[in-house]
């Protein structure tokens, strides 16, 4: 029964090799590895499958060569040529026979090349495939399916016995399902770790050996001034006398690399995780067009705009931490603790700021590029609720714990001195006696209070005063602007005051000859009259 079993699995395997390689009616075929007979019989008389109009087989044991020959003797088409050979199927002009067919001087080429459960009818796999394509006509397909063993490659040594002895594939033809690492031959031995990556859209994995998550530590601390809160597994002593397959250390490396990644992207400062050689590690996309190495992207992709405002959303996400660490921390008392988590989330809140104008640049430019209506309405909700929680969350950082404790103030900060406040008399003996008189000043209008703005609620004491510096500068420049600006209207007012001067001359001119014009006119009117 069980037998029965494996022929019907190997007979489903061998028709899906067959329909994956597209043979088509009349086609030349090399079938490799066909043991003894079985896929030949197939090619030449199942009713689903092309009929070939030339079959070449090649296997490296003789005996299945033997039997190949003898069963299919029997089943022989007329319209089907058929030769076998026996060998590896890699040539070697000095091992294998002049006819080999991947001989490259030989006349014959293939349309389809099928290698079914054979890797260890040749060696090697890579010179095996470069060979075959050498034979392929134009159009021409090659389909292996091999064996594939579980878990770890059976490297052991019994293993090793059992191959050598038995003769059994090659190392390097040897197929594993990842269990998270394999073993590489080029550019010589080594083992590879498999980082599997999940990402707001995408999913990808990438291999990385040993050597590289050493020098994205150096390079970690070279940049950020101190390790990552997990150490990198140590290197064993005497790591080049054991194997490179010990399972027992294989795991033991793998679950440490893994355990130092989780502890770089779980951290509660951002340095390590945000740093570029980090992101390079990991292959993640971080579409710097235009922006500065390292920092928030400038220009963006559609999934580099998802992945920037997944990182905005993380980075509110922290400022809320860093409030809810600021009122436990003002419930226990440590105000020193407390102002830190307080200045820590204006901080980080004023850099959220600062990049959600990016992502709204972003968003319009990638408008401008297509995108349909309905996408773009989405995304400039998720940027208005962006928004949204940062006012709220600036409105949280800056009002102040209220305490309301017996005698003080509900609006008042928390401090020592308001839960125990001095009486007068200690006030008056140590500050000395208060002059009750208030100064009367002038005052139109209400006065009011100073307004927070969306510009000054994220930032503390440091950052109010670089604002204010900032202004005052601008407030300076417009004033030389100004100043340059009157000094040319002075400049033509004086220009025109010059021009109406020189009219009004004119016209004392003008009048002057006018009344000389009259005077000599009302001469000459009464010598007319004498005359007359």
């Amino acid at each position: 029964m069980v037998e029965h079993g494996i022929l019907e699995g190997y007979e489903t395997l061998a028709l899906k090799l067959i329909q994956t390689a597209q043979c088509k009616e009349g086609g030349k075929i090399l079938d490799v590895g066909h043991g003894t007979g079985e896929s030949l019989i197939m090619l030449l008389t199942h009713t689903s499958v092309p009929r070939p109009g030339y079959l070449s087989g090649i296997t490296s044991i003789p005996m299945h060569h033997q039997r190949s020959l003898e069963r299919v003797k029997s089943i022989v088409a007329a319209d089907t040529k058929i030769t076998l050979h026996v060998g590896d199927a890699v040539y070697d002009q000095d091992v294998s026979a002049a006819n080999h067919p991947l001989n490259p001087s030989s006349a014959v080429t293939f349309d389809n090349i099928l290698a079914l459960d054979c890797a260890y009818h040749f060696q090697s796999r890579e010179t095996f495939l470069r060979q075959s394509f050498h034979q392929l006509d134009p159009g021409g397909r090659i389909s292996l399916a091999d064996i594939c063993f579980a878990n770890t490659p059976p490297m052991t040594w019994k293993a090793r016995l059992v191959r050598r002895f038995l003769k059994l594939m090659p190392k390097e033809n040897a197929i594993t399902i990842s269990d998270g690492h394999q073993e590489r031959l080029e550019p010589k031995t080594h083992t590879v770790y498999q980082i599997d990556i999940r990402g707001n859209v995408r999913s990808w994995s990438i291999w990385r050996r040993y050597s590289e998550f050493d020098d994205l530590h150096v390079e970690l601390v070279k940049g950020t001034g101190s390790p990552p809160p997990v150490p990198l597994p140590p290197k064993h002593k005497y790591s080049i006398l054991r194997s490179h397959n010990n399972p027992s250390l294989l795991e033991e490396r793998k679950t440490g690399l893994e355990a130092y990644l989780r502890a770089i992207i779980g951290a509660k400062e951002d340095k390590w995780r945000e740093a570029f050689v980090f992101k390079e590690f990991l292959g993640i996309p971080v579409g710097r067009q235009g922006g500065v190495v390292g920092g928030p992207p400038t220009q963006f992709t559609l999934t580099s705009w998802l992945d920037e405002h997944q990182e905005l959303q993380n980075r509110l996400r922290d400022v809320r931490a860093d409030i809810n660490k600021r009122e436990a921390l003002s419930n226990q008392g440590d105000v020193s603790a407390s102002h830190k988590s307080n200045v820590s989330a204006k901080q980080k809140l004023a850099g959220v700021l600062s990049r959600i104008g990016t992502l709204g640049k972003g968003l319009h430019d990638l408008a401008m590029n297509g995108m349909s209506e309905g996408e773009l309405q989405r995304r400039t909700d998720m940027v208005a609720r962006l928004q949204d929680d940062c006012e709220k969350l600036g409105k949280m950082v800056t009002v102040a714990r209220q305490f309301n404790r017996s005698g003080t103030d509900p609006t008042a900060p928390y401090s020592p001195a308001s839960m125990n406040p001095a009486s007068a008399s200690d006030r008056e003996a140590l500050l000395g006696p208060t002059n009750t008189f208030t100064r009367v000043t002038r005052v139109f209008g209400q006065p009011s209070k100073p307004q927070e703005t969306e510009v000054t609620r994220p930032l503390d004491d440091l950052g109010l005063f670089g604002l204010q510096k900032t202004q005052m500068q601008q407030q300076d420049d417009q004033l030389s602007q100004l100043t340059t600006i009157l000094s040319r209207q002075k400049q033509l007012g004086h220009a025109i005051n010059s021009e109406i001067n020189e009219q009004i001359a004119v016209l004392d001119g003008l009048a002057n000859d006018v009344d000389n014009v009259g005077d000599k006119l009302s001469k000459a009117s009464r010598q007319m009259h004498r005359l007359g």
